[in-house]
């Protein structure tokens, strides 16, 4: 006589005899009774089964919290309503129920059932507010094999959700306000110029958020592109997940179509010069992240003489044909100017200092990118009735850049742009100032932000190497050092959380490159006070 919950078949004895009155075995043996044999279920009937088995296991696994289940043995058709009735009778005040063939959740408030997973011996519940992961123990009762009684099984149900998924909501408010007041600042600064750009800002905007998406997708599926952390960098950073970059290598190509498209057929040459030369520089940033992705090392990049030696033959072959006319360093004033190969060698400078200030603001998450975005509105706004080419492919520049902030790269990133983007960027700026010929003053207020960032890490190479060691600055570039006070700041309660104390540096370091481009547009007469 086979009865469920008990492992081996009962003997038959006197104490069985009493216990179930009436109902004796007609051979009385002591011997083990074999199990009726099995019979065969059609295909449909054997996959239920298989799935039941699954979650009928010898151990139900919630949340990572294994408990015993009875076996599964044959029983008889009134020990099975037995068990269905006790099942009904329990159902109404126990709670979640875990059944053989399904799940059947309660909608307890202080849960949101909407990711659920299950797979073998794996049952994932995300909490809705969660932070902490308190257990729930959830009663579970079957009946018993010889009496009817049910008896309980308690499973232990505990929240998977991160405690940094937590803090998103309130993260991400101040960022997404900031979104918007960049991107009206940077429209604005666009039509100060000419309104005819806007067509060019919104369109290229449009666009990378469409093919930023994409692209993301793509690189997240490649565990060979996540970015390497800098080794001597904040401590913080390294308990970032793994992001992938390269994410600007869209950069380029959507500026050009868009700006090819929208500017005029007379000043198309002077777009597809200018695109031409960031298509190659942007070629140099995705040859140093490949190298860094292969070797995984931030360091492992090309060498810095030959990085540079191939933007400056980029730059020098873009501003070769524009060496004519004088380049002033004050507004409204004629001298002193430069022109012929000194005009030429000072832009190139120029060109190689920005793409390089924009990769070293490239540290924190959209900090490049909003940055870039006002640098390229500002120079597409003084040069729009001049050069309405170039323009036209700074301001299809500055909405990549922005669109790709939105999408993809405000705090938490979701990938980095990496050299493939910064690159360009910053070179896109620097070549247009050259080839515009923007007073140096005012160049210098474009590229404001870029100017502190390259010039704390010379300070700070600078100092360390006069003193033998000693640090100007907690840590270069700049933002690193605002990151690190802010981290170090014990007498706030509570204490800021990594993203925290990075959107603080970001707005901050937008909010003064957006003054930067306001004094330097007021200065070229291009807005009034």
């Amino acid at each position: 006589m086979w009865l469920d919950g008990v492992d081996q078949p009962l003997r038959i004895n006197h104490h069985t005899r009493q216990q179930h009155s009436g109902r004796t075995h007609p051979a009385e043996t002591t011997q083990p009774l074999a199990p009726p044999p099995r019979r065969k279920q059609p295909r449909n009937k054997r996959r239920v089964r298989g799935l039941s088995s699954l979650l009928d296991s010898s151990h139900v696994t919630v949340a990572g919290v294994a408990g015993p289940t009875p076996n599964r043995a044959l029983r008889s058709a009134r020990q099975r309503q037995s068990e269905r009735d006790a099942r009904n009778n329990t159902r109404r005040g126990s709670g979640p129920q875990i059944t053989p063939f399904w799940f059947v959740f309660w909608l307890v408030p202080t849960f949101n059932f909407d990711v659920l997973f299950c797979a073998r011996n794996k049952l994932r519940i995300r909490r809705r507010s969660g932070d902490a992961c308190e257990p729930h123990t959830v009663s579970r009762r079957r009946t018993s094999s010889l009496n009817g009684a049910t008896r309980p099984i308690n499973v232990v149900a505990c929240t998977a959700a991160k405690a940094s998924q937590a803090s998103d909501a309130h993260v991400t408010a101040p960022m997404l306000v900031a979104l918007v007041a960049l991107t009206l600042t940077t429209a604005g600064i666009v039509a100060a110029g000419a309104r005819s750009l806007l067509p060019a800002f919104g369109i290229a905007f449009a666009t990378s958020v469409a093919t930023s998406v994409v692209v993301t997708n793509m690189l997240r599926r490649l565990k060979q592109a996540q970015q390497p952390i800098r080794s001597d960098g904040p401590q913080s950073h390294k308990q970032k997940p793994p992001t992938p970059t390269a994410g600007g290598i869209l950069f380029v190509p959507c500026a050009s179509v868009v700006a090819l498209a929208t500017a005029q057929q007379q000043h198309q040459v002077q777009v597809a010069q200018l695109a031409a030369a960031a298509l190659a520089v942007a070629c140099v940033g995705l040859l140093d992240d490949l190298r860094k992705l292969l070797n995984r090392s931030s360091y492992g990049g090309l060498p810095a003489r030959v990085r540079l030696a191939l933007e400056a033959i980029a730059a020098a072959l873009l501003l070769l044909p524009h060496t004519g006319f004088p380049w002033y360093f004050v507004p409204h004033v004629d001298a002193p100017a430069l022109t012929g190969v000194a005009r030429l060698f000072f832009g190139v400078f120029v060109a190689v200092a920005t793409t390089n200030g924009a990769n070293l603001t490239d540290g924190l998450d959209g900090l490049n990118g909003g940055v870039s975005a006002l640098s390229l509105a500002a120079v597409a706004a003084c040069l729009a009735s001049s050069f309405p080419g170039v323009a036209t492919v700074c301001a299809s520049m500055a909405g990549v850049s922005l669109g790709f902030v939105a999408s993809v790269n405000r705090s938490p990133a979701r990938v980095f742009m990496g050299d493939t983007g910064s690159l360009p960027l910053g070179f896109v700026v620097g070549a247009a100032i050259a080839l515009g010929g923007i007073p140096v003053v005012v160049a210098a207020m474009f590229c404001g932000v870029y100017a502190i960032e390259s010039l704390s890490v010379i300070l700070q190479v600078a100092y360390f190497k006069r003193t033998g060691g000693a640090r100007l600055f907690r840590m270069a570039p700049l933002h690193h050092h605002f990151e690190l006070q802010l981290e170090q700041e014990e007498q706030r309660t509570p204490p800021l959380t990594r993203q925290e104390r990075e959107i603080r540096v970001v707005l901050g370091f937008w909010a003064v490159q957006a003054a930067f481009c306001l004094v330097g547009l007021m200065i070229c007469g291009v807005i009034s006070a």
